[in-house]
């Protein structure tokens, strides 16, 4: 069974991978270079209910919130990416 990913979700793929890859606190507006990408910019901590998500503009404009525990304690632990949401962008 082959399984096809879009192109986006390779970009998520790969914003994921960079965040696992932290290992000092981000601020808002701190870029995260992409394997084989250009940087995503970090938008700062993103409230979704009760649960502290993370919000990324990818280069092509898309914005994507991640969980993620790591950026949420202290810088050098290790991450762990639970759920990823894709948001468009409001303009193209």
């Amino acid at each position: 069974m082959a399984i096809a990913i879009s192109e986006k979700g390779t970009r998520v793929i790969r914003l994921i991978k960079a965040v696992k890859a932290v290992k000092k606190a981000i601020a808002p507006g701190d870029k995260l270079q992409l394997p084989g990408e250009s940087p995503a910019t970090y938008l700062g901590p993103h409230m979704d209910g009760n649960i502290q998500m993370h919000a990324f503009r990818l280069f092509d404009g898309t914005e994507v919130v991640l969980e993620a525990p790591a950026l949420d304690r202290l810088a050098g632990q290790p991450a762990t990416l639970v759920t990823a949401a894709m948001i468009e962008p409001a303009v193209r």
